[in-house]
């Protein structure tokens, strides 16, 4: 967890190379690549946090309308479908 924090602290710094924090009044998004025009969120595995964490990417997309929504969460692959988007589920990415 230290990690991912010292990782999105960096980019919140540094703005490195189109890639942005991305944070809205009751939602947040580890990060946004400009570039590759996605949207990369992430997590630990658990109910709870997925919630949150589906809901902060969804929230992000109605303000930039990014081609990708991705959740990386260790040991979870594949795509789902939420409120009409899809979203990609990686553990390699």
């Amino acid at each position: 967890m230290k990690s991912r924090r010292n990782l999105i602290t960096a980019v919140r710094d540094n703005q490195l190379k189109g890639l942005y924090y991305v944070e809205g009044k009751d939602f947040e998004v580890d990060f946004y690549d400009e570039v590759n025009s996605r949207l990369i969120q992430v997590t630990l595995a658990s109910d709870k946090v997925e919630v949150r964490e589906i809901k902060g990417i969804l929230k992000a997309n109605e303000l930039l309308r990014v081609k990708e929504l991705v959740v990386i969460t260790h040991g979870i692959e594949g795509k789902e479908e939420r409120e009409g988007k899809e979203i990609k589920n990686d553990s390699n990415l």
